[in-house]
């Protein structure tokens, strides 16, 4: 059939996680390691699912883990990477250290996407816009007229 269950739900805690949860996790992890995510909880003492525990740890609690706003290098070397592999935020974040995939696609969404629309440039292509439109004239989001509805008088 599917894949079992990754816990009983039944007395788990969800939604965000307090600092006394984190040191727990934190605590057991540097110390044991991480085995089979869905020992670690039980283990750390720990009311949560191990998919919850694999996550906050790798999102973030690593030790490894850099906070903050990317930098003006990591940024470049984002676009750059993205005009390569497009939206493959974990292949990205494997050449930025101490960055999560998650973070890197959401600074892209955010901020860099933003900043390349504002250069005259298209975020997917990475060509002038006008380029961009004249390369895919059928494609109606891309037709500054049209605001890519059908039209009722048709």
């Amino acid at each position: 059939m599917g894949r079992q269950p990754c816990c009983e739900k039944v007395g788990l805690k969800k939604g965000p996680w307090t600092a006394e949860e984190d040191q727990k996790l934190v605590a057991f992890l540097l110390s044991h390691g991480h085995c089979c995510w869905r020992l670690v909880p039980k283990l750390a003492g720990l009311l949560r699912c191990g998919k919850s525990c694999r996550l906050r740890w790798t999102n973030y609690l690593r030790p490894d883990l850099k906070r903050g706003l990317l930098s003006d290098d990591e940024e470049k070397l984002v676009i750059d990477l993205h005009s390569q592999l497009g939206n493959r935020w974990s292949k990205i974040a494997a050449r930025l250290p101490g960055r999560t995939d998650n973070e890197i696609k959401n600074h892209w969404n955010t901020h860099i996407r933003k900043k390349l629309k504002k250069m005259g440039l298209d975020p997917v292509t990475h060509q002038p816009v006008a380029a961009s439109r004249a390369a895919h004239p059928e494609d109606p989001q891309q037709d500054p007229h049209c605001d890519g509805k059908a039209s009722s008088q048709e």
